[in-house]
């Protein structure tokens, strides 16, 4: 299950008619109109065709489809095909196989995890670069992935640390943890019984915190979903791992057998909370610019402080604002003081003022 916008894709073992178009694997309902969307998919083709899986591709409006088929319509599109605007498209080539689970790692890296080739080469992890068009498998996946994957959880917010479950080649469930370099097995193999089938893994916040363990954070919990087999248990169709303990946290029946629970299927994502990494460079920017205005703005108030200071302790004052006037005294001095000799002349003296 998945949704855009008002419409949610139903994938599975499903074949029929609709609006008189056929479907085969693929239906979209109208959440907004209550009924099937119209137009439909095209019928996707092939033996046995199943889709196991939806994701949406994060900020588009592309939905990529995956599981077991061969042809999208008239298109060929093994085991994984793009829909977007009413239209199939085959994303990169050389896949093939059964793909059961997909996790986006950002906007532009698909992981698909299943039972698949890669240009004839088996591979239970593989990568597809929505830049370059192409499948690659994921390192170490082939010597350390013990069995085909069945299901798929992101770790972090960026899924480059992700939970990977299956089933191993010599029958049994396995779990383990991709922490961004390597593959760490979990359990050691005991942490479930016989005829086990994991079939979702899903991340989940606690309001209460666990102890602290290097495999979960302690504010999250992984949720197994499934036919689980549980040591001095039983069976269950789902459980809660904290990183040292599995709990046994759902029951079903069916009929009068155990049921099972296939996959958590949720409109809002998990945010992880950071234990303290890197913050986003968006947030660095704002916090640098504002620790910058702030120090510019205490280095000129100290600035004019100080320089108020200095002039009170020199005795600073200020200029007269007006001139005093220079005609003011002009008058005391008769003229003919000033001027009457200047016609006079003496011997070899100078004229007098």
């Amino acid at each position: 299950l998945a949704t855009l916008g008002d419409i949610l894709y139903a994938g599975g073992t499903v074949s029929g008619q609709i609006n008189n178009a056929g479907v085969n694997g693929l239906i979209l309902w109208d959440l907004s109109q209550g009924d099937f969307a119209f137009p439909q998919p095209a019928a996707l083709g092939g033996d046995n065709v199943v889709v196991n899986a939806i994701s949406t591709r994060p900020k588009s409006d592309q939905v990529y489809v995956a599981g077991n088929f061969k042809t999208a319509g008239s298109l060929g599109c093994p085991s994984v095909c793009m829909f977007e605007k009413s239209q199939w498209s085959q994303p990169g080539s050389g896949l093939g196989g059964n793909v059961t689970t997909l996790v986006w790692q950002g906007t532009d890296k698909l992981l698909a995890g299943g039972n698949m080739t890669i240009n004839n080469n088996f591979t239970t992890l593989a990568n597809y670069d929505t830049k370059k068009f192409q499948w690659t498998p994921v390192d170490d996946s082939a010597t350390t992935v013990p069995g085909p994957v069945t299901a798929l959880s992101p770790a972090n917010d960026d899924a480059s640390q992700f939970w990977v479950a299956g089933k191993a080649n010599n029958g049994s469930a396995f779990l383990l943890k991709y922490d961004g370099s390597q593959f760490r097995t979990v359990g050691d193999g005991a942490l479930f019984g016989d005829d086990t089938v994991i079939q979702g893994l899903s991340m989940l916040s606690l309001k209460e915190k666990h102890d602290e363990n290097d495999l979960v954070e302690q504010s999250m919990t992984l949720l197994v979903t499934g036919t689980l087999n549980l040591p001095n248990f039983g069976n269950a169709s789902a459980a809660l791992f904290n990183g040292t303990t599995l709990t046994p946290f759902i029951l079903t029946t069916s009929g009068s057998s155990s049921g099972s629970l296939s996959q958590l299927f949720s409109e809002q994502q998990i945010n992880f909370k950071s234990k303290g990494g890197n913050m986003a460079v968006g947030f660095v920017v704002l916090i640098a610019l504002a620790c910058a205005l702030a120090a510019t703005f205490l280095l000129i108030l100290s600035g004019t402080l100080i320089e108020r200071y200095r002039r009170r302790a020199e005795g600073y004052s200020l200029a007269p604002s007006s001139y005093l006037d220079k005609t003011a005294n002009m008058d005391r001095i008769p003229p003919e003081h000033l001027f009457g000799r200047l016609g006079q002349k003496g011997r070899g003296d100078a004229p007098m003022l």
